[in-house]
């Protein structure tokens, strides 16, 4: 761990690599040189004939296998869409209805995947870079694949549990628990909502005979349902009846619940079934490990045929298995998708992050990341403050449930309070990024000098802890530049949340994962007077996987720490600790949570927990005063990095487009004339209404255009258009396949002002 100037913050000793799986210079080809001329001459026969050039590399891009097999690890439908439309004649363009959309969905797909650095598989392989050295060191190694771990999602591994538990054979040896989220209050059973907002609590019914509560009081997780029976002297059916009608009130996890938040959830399944006696455990164990060698052979497979007709076999005997389709939520960014998640890491020999780049992240961008900062940081005191008032006024200073806090909240109106009192400051808040935003919105950059930035910052009052990862991008036109600091470093994002280096399968891929784990588990551990949790949520997307490595609050489901370092949210109490309001707990003391028990970051300015999490931020917009309204904003940078790349808001149509036609001609020099009038820079990155994420667009790539001119018609809100930053010809990453865009995320922490001194350096 690195000590960074500027009050309590460190830094990880390991960085993430996010970068592309296929190089920049494949979207580059959808570059036609003619379609400048020919919409400036306003021909429409040779805007159509740049159109149709622009069709014809497209389609020879897309038959690609390799492209063809990355498209399938996203979506089954997609890929059959794609294969089919790059295997016919490529004729005279996109004159059939699906040609055009298929030529469009083609086009989202390169885009994506040669200029944003996601991850899945070597669509966007990362790679585990070392924070420290001399220099910048970049070895890509010999040409290679990427190395690929493959993974059961947890969805479908639940599926299978399922069905293993519907076993005759096995339900003896199941182990019932009391949910989590399950309370007792004055002999009346509840459960507590955590995850929604607001949160409410629900009457359970609650058992309802000897034998449902005498099994209830023994839900522990450990006795087995065999165990209950001998125990209660009653028959094993009746037992089994018993906590069915349990589950059913909502009070008891049975059959085999797959904790929330593993890497790898079918390792986990194998070894519970492992652990079963006799002849029960060795069949299903039996079952498990043919899946497991369809799993490994679809990992180790190359080549398009291969991967797809084994992934297709696993999802066959899947389907047979648990009588379940094998693919969910196709093509969706945070979806689980099929049966497997995969990722990837570049074949690269070494990575090393020193020199003059080391330099900068310690002593240039803690206060920069101060004044990220600044008002999320207000925002949390005044929530804290009125949580705090309102407990007062309604307990006192006793010790209370949180389940009751909670219902208490939700019945007083709290929320619109909080709520009422955030708008105020996402309005007039202490921001000085909004204040240069705003200051000159015309202008296309502004810059405050290094000085104006540690002066402004020093005046943030951090005066809580911090788990955050910092996106930096670093633009320069070679590895030499970066050596001699002649490079400019561009913020991303900073997420104040949970540990966004543990997240996901990248864990999985570090060449040292138990090293890395251990050091940012015990930094962590030395911010905050008390114990920092994770808290335990619902598992419906592949990215709520998680290393474990803090002590966990099972707020929803099952954890996967210890049992001794993992307590249910129905044990917590809500006190004041030396006049602060604590969130304490019977095992683990006064506990922290990475972040509050909801399904969703919008509703957390309204919730109750503001006082027992840290510093947060989620997006971009959580640095910002409201600028949703302003159609231009400028380039920000403070010193030598810039904090807000320039971005214009463009109105959608006033009037019903009519029927859209694709890959016409008039779209072209529409949207020609748009970037002419706007000033916008050849190469931008789009956010359309309901897109997940931003669209890489060049104007003089002519199939991009027209995704551009769809969307846009479409959209019935402001589209916003940002500037590419770094620009192509700053993309200094190159290994054998070419340059690629890429972004670095450093871990960093930030002590409480009482423990600025004690976090492990």
């Amino acid at each position: 761990m690195n000590a960074m100037a500027g009050g309590g913050w460190h830094l990880a000793s390991s960085a993430l690599v996010k970068s592309t799986g296929f190089p920049f210079e494949l979207v580059e080809e959808l570059v036609v040189p003619a379609l400048a001329t020919a919409t400036a001459s306003g021909d429409p026969a040779a805007v159509a004939d740049a159109v149709d050039e622009g069709i014809r590399r497209l389609r020879q891009i897309g038959s690609d296998e390799r492209f063809l097999e990355a498209v399938l690890l996203s979506s089954r439908d997609a890929f059959q869409q794609l294969q089919r439309w790059s295997s016919t004649s490529s004729g005279s363009g996109g004159t059939r209805s699906d040609d055009r959309r298929r030529a469009h969905l083609c086009a989202m797909y390169l885009q994506r995947m040669c200029t944003k650095n996601e991850s899945t598989s070597f669509f966007g392989p990362v790679f585990w870079a070392v924070v420290g050295g001399p220099a910048v060191v970049f070895d890509p190694g010999e040409p290679g694949r990427a190395v690929l771990q493959t993974y059961w999602t947890h969805w479908a591994t639940q599926a299978l549990a399922d069905v293993v538990a519907t076993d005759p054979t096995v339900q003896p040896e199941l182990r019932p628990l009391i949910r989590p989220d399950a309370v007792c209050r004055d002999g009346a059973w509840w459960r507590v909502g955590y995850g929604d907002h607001p949160i409410l609590l629900e009457r359970a019914e609650g058992p309802s005979t000897h034998l449902q509560r005498y099994v209830l009081d023994r839900c522990d997780g450990v006795r087995t349902v065999a165990d209950h029976a001998a125990e209660a002297g009653a028959p094993l059916d009746d037992v089994l009846d018993a906590i069915d009608l349990l589950a059913k009130d909502g009070l008891v996890l049975t059959g085999i619940p797959v904790p929330a938040g593993l890497i790898d959830p079918f390792g986990w399944l194998r070894s519970v079934v492992a652990a079963m006696p006799g002849d029960v455990g060795t069949r299903w164990v039996a079952v498990l490990d043919s899946l497991a060698e369809q799993t490994a052979a679809v990992s180790g497979a190359i080549g398009l045929g291969a991967r797809r007709d084994l992934r297709d076999a696993l999802a066959s005997t899947f389907t047979t298995r648990t009588g379940m389709p094998a693919e969910r939520n196709a093509g969706r960014h945070y979806a689980d998708r099929s049966v497997l998640v995969e990722d990837g890491a570049f074949p690269w020999s070494r990575f090393d992050l020193g020199g003059e780049l080391r330099t900068y992240v310690k002593t240039e961008l803690p206060p920069v990341l101060d004044l990220f900062f600044e008002l999320p940081l207000a925002r949390r005191r005044r929530r804290v403050s009125l949580v705090e008032e309102w407990f007062t006024a309604r307990f006192g200073r006793r010790s209370v449930p949180l389940d009751v806090v909670a219902a208490a909240a939700a019945e007083s109106g709290l929320a619109s309070r909080l709520c009422a009192a955030d708008d105020e400051l996402v309005r007039c808040g202490p921001s000085a990024i909004s204040d240069l935003l705003l200051a000159e919105p015309d202008r296309p950059a502004v810059t405050w000098s290094r000085e104006q930035v540690e002066t402004r910052a020093a005046a943030v009052d951090f005066d809580t802890w911090c788990v955050a990862g910092a996106d930096i991008f670093f633009a320069a036109p070679d590895i030499e530049s970066i050596n001699q600091g002649a490079f400019t470093p561009v913020v991303g994002e900073v997420h104040g949340l949970h540990d966004q280096l543990l997240q996901g399968l990248w864990p999985a891929l570090h060449p040292d994962r138990v090293a890395m784990e251990q050091e940012i588990g015990a930094v962590v551990q030395g911010l905050a007077e008390g114990t920092i949790c994770d808290p335990v949520l619902g598992h419906w997307r592949k990215t709520m996987a998680r290393s474990d490595v803090l002590p966990q609050i099972e707020f929803l489901t099952v954890g996967t720490s210890p049992t001794a370092s993992r307590s249910r949210s129905a044990d917590l109490t809500v006190a004041f600790v030396d006049d602060e309001l604590a969130l304490l707990c019977p095992r683990l003391g006064r506990v922290f949570l990475t972040r509050p028990p909801l399904h969703s970051w919008d509703d957390e300015h309204e919730s109750i927990f503001a006082p027992f999490t840290g510093a947060r931020i989620v997006c971009a917009e959580d640095v910002l005063r409201d600028v949703a309204a302003v159609p231009h904003l400028p380039r920000v940078t403070l010193g030598r990095t810039v904090v807000h790349r320039e971005t214009w808001r463009l109105a959608p149509p006033r009037s019903d487009p009519g029927r859209w036609r694709s890959l016409q001609p008039e779209n072209q020099t529409r949207v020609q004339r748009l970037w002419d009038e706007r000033g916008l820079p050849d190469q931008v990155y789009a956010k359309f209404p309901g897109q997940p994420k931003p669209v890489f667009v060049d104007r003089n790539a002519p199939v991009l255009v027209d995704v551009f001119a769809r969307h846009l018609t479409r959209a019935t809100d402001a589209v916003t258009v940002t500037e590419m930053l770094p620009a192509p010809t700053d993309l200094w990453l190159r290994d054998h396949t070419g340059r690629h865009t890429s972004e670095f995320r450093f871990g960093c922490y930030r002590a409480a002002p009482s423990h600025a001194r004690e976090v492990v350096s």
